[in-house]
């Protein structure tokens, strides 16, 4: 009997042992292990939630900018870039010079706030650096480029400044000029640049009224040129056309039969 209640209480000594055994090994994987993952991932959350709210809060500020060259001297490249990073963007000029006394347009496209700065580096004909610090282009529109009082200094002055507006975007333009036109290019009056045909392979033929979306920035007062190509190869520009207030625009020869003239509707 005594054998009987050892082996019995062996028995349940063992099986306590075993029970103990399991509940310890199972504690860490069933309880520790997702506690720690938890944890760790609501940091990740936050992070990214505060990332995209900065990223949000960043707008485009003076993507358009007319730059007149006041140095003396042309320049043969030109870089924008943030003040707080090293390295520059591309060349805006890509080939072409900026001569001294000129004044062109610049698309910067660099993303910023309220109180971002920019710095331009200019290149001119002997290969000298020339760069201009700290610019704060939120509100300008209108740069000059030119030495301080002193006559060494790098210096820019904001001649323009205030939001500029989308006008007409969509405009029906009419050839009457008595050709057909191949190609048809449209530019700030005081940007020596033209940008791409806005034809393609479409042929804009005399007498029709064709659709076109522009797509160009400017204020009140500024004034677009128009470029076209006939059929002959020969190009006329018309210049000093206002987008301001019109929808529809003729192209037409004047009074004497020879001058570029555009009416408006």
């Amino acid at each position: 009997m005594k054998k009987i209640l050892a082996l019995l209480a062996a028995a349940g000594l063992c099986l306590a042992a075993l029970s103990g055994c399991t509940g310890g090994a199972a504690a860490p994987s069933s309880s520790s292990a997702p506690e720690s993952q938890s944890v760790s991932s609501a940091p990740e959350v936050s992070v990214s939630s505060t990332a995209a709210e900065e990223e949000s809060q960043e707008e485009f500020y003076s993507q358009d900018v007319d730059i007149t060259n006041s140095t003396g001297v042309d320049i043969l490249e030109m870089y924008i870039s943030l003040s707080d990073v090293d390295n520059w963007e591309e060349d805006l000029l890509a080939g072409s010079v900026f001569a001294a006394d000129e004044t062109m347009q610049f698309t910067t496209d660099i993303p910023g706030t309220a109180d971002t700065t920019w710095d331009i580096k200019a290149v001119d004909a002997d290969g000298a650096e020339i760069t201009f610090t700290e610019i704060n282009l939120s509100s300008a529109t209108a740069l000059e480029l030119h030495w301080g009082a002193d006559g060494k200094t790098p210096t820019v002055s904001i001649t323009g400044s205030g939001e500029e507006e989308y006008f007409s975007q969509d405009l029906d333009i009419t050839n009457a000029t008595g050709v057909a036109i191949l190609e048809v290019y449209i530019s700030t009056s005081d940007d020596n640049m033209w940008g791409e045909d806005m034809l393609g392979e479409e042929i804009f033929p005399a007498g029709e009224t064709l659709h076109f979306s522009t797509e160009l920035t400017g204020t009140a007062d500024a004034t677009w040129d128009i470029k076209i190509v006939d059929e002959d190869g020969d190009e006329v520009v018309f210049e000093g056309v206002s987008f301001s207030s019109a929808s529809a625009l003729t192209l037409h020869w004047g009074e004497d039969g020879a001058t570029p003239t555009v009416s408006y509707e």
